[in-house]
């Protein structure tokens, strides 16, 4: 809708990284996930593998966790809680990535302020850095999942680009 294109737009233009589901059970990336703007997350299992219910395509950044995951659930009224269901989901992949832009923005914040400030162009470095050390397995495909599987450690560790080096992308 044209209130969530301009809501992404605004978003994006001060600093907010949207990490967004690419969706599941459907073929296609799904909005905002489809946006420029914004992240689209992809999914994938245990073993590297892309998730079989995750949406693919080019528009899909990068892919993280989706199957099998391991979530706290309430064993009665009275509590506790317990480990013992999995779920299944493109929302978890984007959980686990916002919690790793997150982590990149406090990690980084100095540099981030000093180079970039409250821009666009942290959205662009964060997803620039995230897709460039995404772990690419060996049976991965091109425009299938994204660049590969997010690695946190390589994207709380690695440079920063120049600033001058950066890409705003046209609004969506």
């Amino acid at each position: 809708s044209p209130r969530a294109r301009r809501a992404v737009n605004n978003a994006f233009e001060k600093g907010v990284i949207l990490v967004c589901a690419g969706g599941q059970y459907v073929t296609r990336v799904l909005a905002p996930a489809s946006y420029g703007r914004t992240i689209a997350v992809g999914g994938t299992t245990s073993k590297d593998q892309v998730w079989a219910n995750a949406s693919l395509g080019p528009q899909i950044d990068w892919s993280a966790p989706a199957a099998e995951i391991r979530r706290a659930t309430i064993e009665s009224e009275s509590g506790p809680f317990v480990y013992r269901d999995y779920g299944d989901g493109t929302s978890y992949a984007t959980a686990l990535s916002t919690g790793v832009a997150a982590l990149w923005l406090t990690h980084q914040q100095a540099q981030i302020d000093r180079h970039y400030g409250k821009t666009w162009m942290r959205v662009c470095a964060f997803k620039q850095i995230a897709k460039a050390t995404a772990r690419r397995p060996a049976v991965w495909g091109p425009d299938v999942a994204g660049t590969g599987i997010l690695d946190a450690l390589a994207v709380l560790t690695a440079p920063l680009p120049d600033a001058g080096a950066l890409v705003k992308e046209g609004p969506v």
